[in-house]
Protein backbone atom coordinates (compact mmCIF):
# COMPACT_ATOMS: atom_id res chain seq x y z
CA UNK A 1 0.00 0.00 0.00
CA UNK A 2 1.39 3.40 -1.00
CA UNK A 3 0.82 6.37 1.26
CA UNK A 4 0.46 9.71 -0.49
CA UNK A 5 1.35 12.76 1.58
CA UNK A 6 -0.31 15.95 0.37
CA UNK A 7 1.20 19.32 1.02
CA UNK A 8 -0.93 21.90 2.75
CA UNK A 9 -1.98 24.70 0.44
CA UNK A 10 -0.07 27.94 0.93
CA UNK A 11 -2.52 30.82 1.29
CA UNK A 12 -1.91 34.31 -0.02
CA UNK A 13 -1.28 35.56 3.54
CA UNK A 14 1.32 32.88 4.30
CA UNK A 15 4.64 34.16 5.67
CA UNK A 16 7.55 31.73 5.64
CA UNK A 17 9.90 33.86 7.73
CA UNK A 18 8.29 36.34 10.08
CA UNK A 19 9.79 39.85 10.43
CA UNK A 20 11.01 39.25 13.98
CA UNK A 21 12.94 36.18 12.79
CA UNK A 22 15.01 37.89 10.10
CA UNK A 23 17.66 39.29 12.46
CA UNK A 24 18.05 35.86 14.04
CA UNK A 25 18.69 34.24 10.67
CA UNK A 26 21.10 36.71 9.06
CA UNK A 27 23.83 39.31 9.57
CA UNK A 28 21.74 42.13 8.08
CA UNK A 29 20.85 44.93 10.51
CA UNK A 30 19.06 48.27 10.42
CA UNK A 31 19.31 50.67 8.77
CA UNK A 32 20.43 48.23 6.06
CA UNK A 33 17.82 45.50 6.34
CA UNK A 34 16.13 45.53 2.95
CA UNK A 35 13.73 42.61 3.46
CA UNK A 36 10.69 42.79 5.74
CA UNK A 37 9.48 39.21 5.40
CA UNK A 38 9.84 36.11 3.24
CA UNK A 39 6.55 34.92 1.86
CA UNK A 40 7.45 31.91 -0.25
CA UNK A 41 10.21 29.46 -1.07
CA UNK A 42 10.37 26.64 -3.58
CA UNK A 43 13.10 24.00 -3.51
CA UNK A 44 14.20 22.10 -6.61
CA UNK A 45 16.62 22.23 -9.50
CA UNK A 46 16.05 25.99 -9.78
CA UNK A 47 15.11 27.17 -6.28
CA UNK A 48 12.91 30.25 -5.97
CA UNK A 49 12.18 32.69 -3.18
CA UNK A 50 9.84 35.64 -2.75
CA UNK A 51 10.20 38.48 -0.27
CA UNK A 52 8.45 41.74 0.60
CA UNK A 53 9.99 45.15 1.20
CA UNK A 54 7.68 47.96 2.30
CA UNK A 55 9.28 51.27 1.42
CA UNK A 56 8.87 53.54 4.45
CA UNK A 57 8.78 57.32 4.05
CA UNK A 58 11.21 57.86 6.97
CA UNK A 59 14.08 55.83 5.50
CA UNK A 60 17.22 58.01 5.77
CA UNK A 61 18.24 57.97 2.09
CA UNK A 62 15.09 59.86 1.11
CA UNK A 63 16.50 63.02 2.74
CA UNK A 64 18.94 63.44 -0.12
CA UNK A 65 17.47 61.22 -2.83
CA UNK A 66 15.96 63.58 -3.76
CA UNK A 67 14.93 66.67 -1.73
CA UNK A 68 11.27 67.30 -2.51
CA UNK A 69 11.06 64.26 -4.79
CA UNK A 70 11.88 61.10 -2.81
CA UNK A 71 12.59 57.97 -4.85
CA UNK A 72 14.24 54.73 -3.79
CA UNK A 73 17.86 54.53 -5.05
CA UNK A 74 18.46 51.79 -7.61
CA UNK A 75 21.46 50.55 -5.63
CA UNK A 76 19.13 49.75 -2.72
CA UNK A 77 16.77 47.83 -5.00
CA UNK A 78 19.84 45.83 -6.05
CA UNK A 79 20.69 45.30 -2.38
CA UNK A 80 17.17 44.00 -1.81
CA UNK A 81 17.78 41.44 -4.55
CA UNK A 82 21.08 40.48 -2.94
CA UNK A 83 19.64 40.04 0.54
CA UNK A 84 16.66 38.06 -0.74
CA UNK A 85 18.98 35.75 -2.66
CA UNK A 86 21.19 35.29 0.40
CA UNK A 87 18.16 34.25 2.45
CA UNK A 88 17.51 31.62 -0.21
CA UNK A 89 21.09 30.38 0.12
CA UNK A 90 20.70 30.11 3.88
CA UNK A 91 17.36 28.28 3.64
CA UNK A 92 18.86 25.80 1.18
CA UNK A 93 21.73 25.19 3.59
CA UNK A 94 19.25 24.77 6.41
CA UNK A 95 17.21 22.19 4.45
CA UNK A 96 20.34 20.21 3.55
CA UNK A 97 21.61 20.27 7.14
CA UNK A 98 18.22 19.21 8.50
CA UNK A 99 18.05 16.34 6.02
CA UNK A 100 21.54 15.15 6.93
CA UNK A 101 20.60 14.99 10.62
CA UNK A 102 17.05 13.63 10.36
CA UNK A 103 16.75 11.99 6.95
CA UNK A 104 13.75 14.23 6.24
CA UNK A 105 13.62 16.72 3.37
CA UNK A 106 11.58 19.76 4.35
CA UNK A 107 9.44 20.04 1.23
CA UNK A 108 6.22 21.37 2.75
CA UNK A 109 6.37 25.16 3.40
CA UNK A 110 4.50 24.85 6.69
CA UNK A 111 6.92 22.20 7.95
CA UNK A 112 9.87 24.32 6.82
CA UNK A 113 8.46 27.33 8.68
CA UNK A 114 7.98 25.31 11.86
CA UNK A 115 11.53 23.94 11.63
CA UNK A 116 13.00 27.41 11.10
CA UNK A 117 11.09 29.10 13.92
CA UNK A 118 11.67 26.58 16.69
CA UNK A 119 14.63 27.17 19.08
CA UNK A 120 16.61 24.28 17.58
CA UNK A 121 15.98 25.64 14.09
CA UNK A 122 17.15 29.12 15.02
CA UNK A 123 20.32 27.65 16.52
CA UNK A 124 20.91 25.54 13.41
CA UNK A 125 20.47 28.53 11.07
CA UNK A 126 22.74 30.74 13.16
CA UNK A 127 25.52 28.15 13.19
CA UNK A 128 25.27 27.79 9.42
CA UNK A 129 25.35 31.54 8.93
CA UNK A 130 28.38 31.97 11.21
CA UNK A 131 30.40 29.56 9.05
CA UNK A 132 29.58 31.33 5.79
CA UNK A 133 31.14 34.25 3.95
CA UNK A 134 29.78 35.89 0.83
CA UNK A 135 29.37 39.10 -1.11
CA UNK A 136 27.61 40.51 -4.17
CA UNK A 137 29.81 39.86 -7.20
CA UNK A 138 27.99 41.28 -10.22
CA UNK A 139 24.68 42.55 -11.46
CA UNK A 140 22.99 43.17 -14.79
CA UNK A 141 19.75 44.96 -14.01
CA UNK A 142 17.27 46.97 -16.05
CA UNK A 143 15.25 49.61 -14.25
CA UNK A 144 11.80 50.04 -15.71
CA UNK A 145 10.02 52.15 -13.12
CA UNK A 146 10.38 54.38 -10.07
CA UNK A 147 9.82 53.25 -6.48
CA UNK A 148 8.32 55.80 -4.09
CA UNK A 149 7.79 55.91 -0.31
CA UNK A 150 4.76 53.81 0.55
CA UNK A 151 5.26 51.34 -2.28
CA UNK A 152 5.38 47.62 -1.51
CA UNK A 153 8.16 45.86 -3.40
CA UNK A 154 7.53 42.22 -4.24
CA UNK A 155 10.91 40.59 -4.86
CA UNK A 156 11.49 37.26 -6.56
CA UNK A 157 14.78 35.47 -7.10
CA UNK A 158 15.48 32.21 -8.92
CA UNK A 159 18.85 30.47 -8.71
CA UNK A 160 19.63 29.07 -12.14
CA UNK A 161 23.32 28.19 -11.77
CA UNK A 162 25.99 27.43 -9.17
CA UNK A 163 29.37 27.38 -10.86
CA UNK A 164 32.56 25.59 -9.83
CA UNK A 165 34.14 28.79 -8.46
CA UNK A 166 31.45 29.23 -5.83
CA UNK A 167 29.40 31.87 -7.63
CA UNK A 168 25.61 31.61 -7.45
CA UNK A 169 23.65 33.14 -10.32
CA UNK A 170 20.08 34.42 -10.03
CA UNK A 171 17.24 35.74 -12.17
CA UNK A 172 15.64 38.55 -10.19
CA UNK A 173 12.54 40.71 -10.50
CA UNK A 174 10.91 43.48 -8.46
CA UNK A 175 7.27 44.48 -8.82
CA UNK A 176 5.04 47.16 -7.37
CA UNK A 177 1.61 45.68 -7.85
CA UNK A 178 1.53 44.31 -11.39
CA UNK A 179 4.21 46.68 -12.66
CA UNK A 180 7.79 45.40 -13.05
CA UNK A 181 10.12 48.14 -11.79
CA UNK A 182 13.39 46.23 -12.12
CA UNK A 183 14.57 42.88 -13.46
CA UNK A 184 17.72 41.15 -14.60
CA UNK A 185 20.46 38.90 -13.30
CA UNK A 186 22.91 39.02 -10.46
CA UNK A 187 25.48 36.76 -8.87
CA UNK A 188 27.14 36.42 -5.51
CA UNK A 189 30.17 34.58 -4.26
CA UNK A 190 29.63 32.31 -1.29
CA UNK A 191 31.83 29.91 0.65
CA UNK A 192 31.04 27.87 3.74
CA UNK A 193 33.20 26.65 6.64
CA UNK A 194 35.28 29.84 6.75
CA UNK A 195 33.09 32.21 8.76
CA UNK A 196 31.90 35.77 8.18
CA UNK A 197 34.08 37.19 10.95
CA UNK A 198 31.25 39.08 12.70
CA UNK A 199 31.27 37.11 15.96
CA UNK A 200 32.18 38.94 19.13
CA UNK A 201 35.70 38.00 20.38
CA UNK A 202 35.57 35.64 23.34
CA UNK A 203 37.96 36.27 26.23
CA UNK A 204 39.71 33.28 27.74
CA UNK A 205 39.73 32.58 31.51
CA UNK A 206 43.41 33.58 31.62
CA UNK A 207 42.69 36.93 29.96
CA UNK A 208 39.83 37.62 32.35
CA UNK A 209 41.99 36.75 35.38
CA UNK A 210 44.69 39.14 34.15
CA UNK A 211 42.30 42.12 34.11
Amino acid sequence: MTTVTRRKRVGKDFILVEPFMLQKLSVFRQPFMMVDRIVNFQDGEKPKIQSIKTVASNEPHFVGHFPGYPVMPGVLIAETFGQTSEYMNLILQFIDSYEQDTGIRLEDPHELKAALHCPQGIERAQKLQQKTMGFLASQDLKFKGVVYPGDVLEISSEMFLVDSAGFNHFNVEARVGKKIVCSGRMSNWRQTDIGFGFQEPQETEEEIAAL
